[in-house]
């Protein structure tokens, strides 16, 4: 079965399927950001029964409305004490709606973990020294680094030169669909392409020879005059506008990842005392899903977070690592899981579209057993970047949570043929193996979690489900040996521990992942 983003009702690639009603509300409450509103108000804005918009708010934004419009606000004042000449801190909080200056105070500690006139000072601190004054920009050309698109070259023939014309155009706008490149267009100079901004160029050659048509792309690192990506791409000329949606699909699958790929490279390779926050995000990334390397991952997101308290991945990577910690065994899980799901609204605030930060943000709802929102988010996410190989691995793992094994293999399929530069392939491989577990399919589940084992050894949560595998199979010695394994890891675990800590909503993956453990002597 082929994925695509039609798969949902209502989701579009471009990530702004949204209801009528909650466009409206969003434009309304935007219009109207500083006066007093209440549901009635965006009831009669809407045209919508109160119960209906609340239903729409909650299924694709994962908040009620007037806890979106909290978060609005919040960000526009956020927005304004960042500003040159925003005001004091207490004529900003009025111009939003905040009327109780207490209050406005603890919503944004507790949202952006510092005080409003903490925020105002370092701008003001800024404006003194003479730095530039967007305090947004090294996050943006950190995150959305610059892609040229040059013009493809040709024999000169009419053909060729339409089929090329139309490549470069439909890649740009593709590209930039998805949110996380900053795609220019160059014009026929190919030194165009050379702006000090420009690190990496997608360049290409169309050729026709005897009816068939052949494309070559390739994608170079300006900078180092470096070849990171190309492929070629033959097909039957004629039918021009099938092949190239063939060759664009392919692009856009392998370009994003690989200058993600190269950025997060870069970041690891350089000083990392010359690092901004966003380069040590970037940096944190593969940590922090790998299972030994989040608390490294938490160190180094700390230092981002302190050089760049407006970079949405820092905030939402610590959030992740904050809510891994929450297991049944940690004796903190409800300080973790509520500071994990802080950090996620936070992030929402500071980059409410960046397609990474909303598949982070769907995994921390995931593990938190907040499935609607999860699955909510990570549709988000694969909406507007396609390339998105988290956001497909966590709607597999929804999916799965949920009871719906079967429907979850493809999505782990989709993040599987993504060359995403941050996941070792484990959790894709784990994703499956728990489906045919769940659906009771125990040989083809320890197949996988084997394999997935030796990508990711020493993972508690592949040696358990091996454990309970092998039991249903009947072979309770390799069961025993797989205990072991998480037993030298975890000494003390409880089968009420253990199974507790999945996020799960149904009572057959859990029961039967139970009674197998206590089948081989884990403790009740």
């Amino acid at each position: 079965m082929r994925v695509t983003q039609r798969d949902w009702s209502g989701l579009r690639q471009d990530g702004r399927a949204l209801p009528r009603d909650v466009k409206i509300a969003i434009e309304w409450m935007r219009a109207n950001i500083g006066r007093p509103i209440g549901i009635a108000d965006l009831v009669v804005a809407t045209g919508t029964p109160e119960r209906t918009l609340h239903k729409h708010f909650r299924s694709f934004l994962g908040l009620a409305p007037l806890g979106f419009l909290r978060r609005l606000r919040l960000a526009a004042a956020r927005d304004a004490l960042l500003a040159p000449s925003g005001g004091s801190v207490t004529e900003i909080a009025a111009r939003f709606g905040f009327a109780h200056f207490g209050r406005f105070s603890s919503e944004y500690r507790r949202c952006f973990g510092e005080l409003p006139s903490a925020t105002r000072r370092r701008r003001m601190s800024l404006d003194r020294i003479g730095d530039p004054p967007s305090p947004r920009a090294p996050y943006l050309s950190a995150t959305m680094p610059m892609l040229v698109i040059a013009p493809f070259r040709t024999p000169g023939d009419r053909e060729s030169n339409c089929l090329a014309d139309a490549l470069a155009e439909l890649l740009a706008a593709e590209l930039a669909r998805g949110r996380v490149l900053a795609v220019r267009l160059a014009t026929a100079s190919a030194s165009a392409m050379r702006r000090p901004e420009a690190r990496y160029c997608l360049t290409g050659r169309v050729t026709y020879v005897a009816g068939r048509v052949r494309v070559i792309v390739r994608l170079i690192d300006v900078e180092e005059e470096r070849h990171l990506w190309g492929d070629s791409f033959d097909g039957e000329a004629g039918d021009e506008l099938s092949f190239q949606d063939v060759v664009v699909d392919a692009v856009r699958r392998e370009v994003q990842p690989r200058i993600l790929g190269e950025q997060i490279a870069r970041a690891q390779r350089a000083d990392p005392g010359a690092l901004t926050g966003p380069e040590i995000a970037l940096r944190a990334l593969p940590l922090a899903l790998s299972p030994h390397g989040a608390e490294h991952a938490v160190e180094m997101l700390h230092q981002a977070m302190t050089l760049s308290p407006d970079c949405g991945l820092a905030v939402a990577l610590m959030g992740w690592c904050r809510i891994r910690r929450a297991t049944a065994w940690n004796k903190a899980a409800a300080a973790e899981r509520a500071e994990g799901s802080r950090m996620a609204d936070q992030a929402g605030i500071l980059a409410p579209a960046a397609p990474m930060v909303l598949a982070i943000r769907a995994s921390i709802a995931h593990l938190a057993k907040d499935f609607e929102a999860a699955e909510s988010l990570a549709a988000r996410a694969v909406a507007i970047d396609p390339t998105c190989a988290w956001g497909w691995d966590r709607l597999g793992w929804v999916h799965e949570s949920t009871n719906r094994p079967d429907s979850a293999m493809p999505f782990f399929a989709r993040a599987e043929r993504i060359p995403a530069p941050y996941l070792d392939g484990a959790a894709s491989m784990d994703g499956v193996g728990t489906a045919h577990f769940c659906a009771g399919r125990f040989r083809e589940a320890a197949t996988v979690l084997r394999t997935a084992a030796l990508v990711r050894p020493g993972s508690t949560g592949l040696h358990g489900k091996l454990a309970a595998c092998y039991v249903q199979l009947g072979d309770k010695a390799a069961a025993r040996a797989e205990l072991e394994k998480l037993r030298r890891i975890l000494p003390d675990i409880s089968v009420e521990q253990y199974v507790s800590s999945y996020p799960c909503s149904f009572d057959s993956f859990t029961g039967v992942m139970a009674s197998s453990l206590s089948d081989i002597g884990m403790r009740a």
